[in-house]
């Protein structure tokens, strides 16, 4: 029933959408214009939870019906400036979400809405204005301000250098594209181009100041309620409590307070992001770059505070002479704090065409200084009860240096038996990591429920990417496969073939699939695999 109900309302919208004009000039010189995008996605998931996911969900349930509306407004100032030299013209972008499951998809969602109405009804609506900035320019110098996006690297469906803005992985997780999950952020960006010396042209010089102002989702990467679709499978404090307290002390233990709550940057210049980089094209085609800067995880890192200690009598369980019980502090208040603890990231990317074998080559590499991780005896430290253990001590955050890098090239070739009319593009990348003073204790917080075993973190992790597609029907019909490929033995594929019916229609179909023996990277959503069709009106 809920299943024939996404079915109606697609068509709906697809009718209801399907006559909408192009872009609109608002006054007579064309300077003032409106354009946007209207969107619904339904995802059905295409296999049985298999105890990764909470709640647990079937194969063939609604999983998500994701409807957005993007209204853009781009204001050219140049003729009212045209005596100063300056040029000057301002962008807004509106965005509107609505995440339909929770009203009328399975019932499934239903409850987890019931259990958590107001995090949930936050959740699944959404108004903002994602973009919004003034661009200045004069010469060699430019300055854009306001909420905006702000990329540096070369790599494509993961990121390495490119960790200025927080990614939104509430709404599909790895799943996504990543410019569609890369958030705005309120910053001044200049550059300033400093001109030709020697081999290097183009020789500029960038920077950004991203204050921390607006509200705690405006700062850092979201993080998705419980139980929601992508929601990746932690274990709760509650649930670890139980799990090493003997059954005679639950009932004490049920009395403690457990709370949990966010620890964002605050609006203190100190916990500003902010980052330079400087790049030059070098001959005549190899662009590089070299940069620096301050950012946040998208993950918080969790640690333990316990408070309002009270003494309470322990029964030891020894016989005389040993005193039958024992004073022991016991926190009545447990706060599962998650953390966004600042990193500074030092590297450099290239991309280099060579015209012999007409291939683009591309590559990063960086150095990420004091990264948080998670040892679970430091961060959520809890007395050994069975074996006398009394001791409640707060969590502490542990921090490692990691060497980064990727190396890619993309090159169209022609597959003539396949396709005689068009290319196709194929693109390949390696992407390697290196923890330096590795200590084995560094686990990833997500828990195997097979073998209740936290997932290990490798000193070294490599990861392989592979993507290719192509056109037909004079550009209209764009078939398309990403491959991806961990080497402790995860692999995504994400086949998906685009039509473009006329100009301001999309529709998109797209079938996710992952295989994994881990739940490191990508295999933490490893009982999910998907399916989605996407309808998207461009006006």
């Amino acid at each position: 029933m809920k299943r024939n109900n996404f079915i109606f309302y697609f068509l709906v919208f697809f009718f209801c959408t399907s006559g909408i004009a192009w872009a609109t000039d608002l006054n007579e010189s064309g300077t003032l214009k409106l354009t946007g995008k209207i969107q619904t996605r339904g995802t059905i998931r295409t296999e049985d939870s298999e105890g990764f996911t909470s709640p647990q969900v079937d194969a063939g349930e609604l999983v998500q019906h994701r409807n957005l509306l993007y209204l853009e407004l781009n204001h050219n100032l140049d003729d009212s400036f045209r005596d100063s030299g300056w040029q000057v013209k301002y962008h807004l972008l509106g965005r509107f979400l609505y995440e339909g499951i929770y009203d009328y998809g399975p019932s499934v969602w239903q409850d987890v809405r019931d259990a958590n109405k107001v995090e949930i009804d936050d959740f699944k609506w959404d108004a903002d204005l994602w973009e919004g900035y003034f661009d200045l320019s004069k010469g060699p110098f430019f300055l854009r301000t306001g909420r905006q996006n702000l990329a540096w690297g070369e790599t494509d469906v993961f990121r390495l250098l490119d960790g200025i803005n927080p990614l939104d992985n509430t709404f599909g997780g790895i799943f996504e594209d990543l410019d569609d999950r890369r958030i705005p952020l309120w910053m001044v960006r200049g550059t300033y181009d400093i001109g030709t010396i020697g081999l290097f042209s183009s020789l500029t010089l960038e920077g950004f100041v991203a204050p921390t102002i607006g509200d705690t989702k405006d700062r850092v990467a979201p993080i998705a309620p419980p139980d929601t679709p992508y929601y990746p499978p932690i274990p709760s404090f509650e649930n670890t409590i139980g799990a090493n307290v003997p059954p005679d002390l639950l009932p004490l233990l049920a009395s403690i307070n457990v709370s949990d709550t966010v620890i964002s940057p605050d609006k203190d210049v100190s916990d500003w992001r902010w980052g330079v980089r400087i790049g030059s094209i070098i001959g005549d085609n190899l662009t590089a770059s070299l940069a620096h800067y301050k950012t946040y995880p998208d993950n918080p890192t969790v640690r333990l505070v316990y408070d309002n200690f009270s003494t309470v009598d322990i029964p030891t369980g020894f016989p005389p002479p040993f005193p039958p019980t024992v004073p022991v502090d016991i926190p009545q208040q447990i706060t599962v704090e998650s953390v966004f603890k600042d990193i500074q990231v030092t590297g450099g990317s290239f991309n280099f065409y060579d015209m012999n074998l007409d291939v683009v080559f591309r590559g990063e590499v960086a150095w990420f200084w004091d990264e948080p991780v998670f040892i679970p005896s430091k961060n959520t430290p809890f007395p050994n009860i069975p074996a006398g253990e009394f001791s409640f001590n707060n969590g502490e955050i542990s921090t490692k240096n990691f060497l980064r890098y990727a190396i890619g090239l993309d090159k169209n070739l022609w597959i003539r038996k396949l396709n005689t009319a068009k290319t196709f593009f194929v693109s390949f990348q390696y992407f390697g990591s290196w923890m330096q003073d590795y200590d084995s204790d560094i686990v990833s917080p997500l828990v195997d429920p097979d073998t209740g075993m936290y997932a290990t973190v490798k000193r070294d992790e490599h990861t392989f990417t592979g993507l290719i597609n192509t056109e037909y029907l004079r550009g209209n019909l764009i078939p398309e496969l990403i491959v991806a490929y961990d080497v402790v033995g995860n692999w995504l594929f994400q086949p998906s073939l685009e039509y473009k019916w006329g100009n301001p229609l999309r529709l998109k179909l797209q079938y996710s699939s992952i295989e994994a023996n881990s739940l490191s990277g990508f295999g933490a959503f490893r009982d999910r695999d998907q399916v989605s069709l996407t309808l998207t009106v461009l006006f």
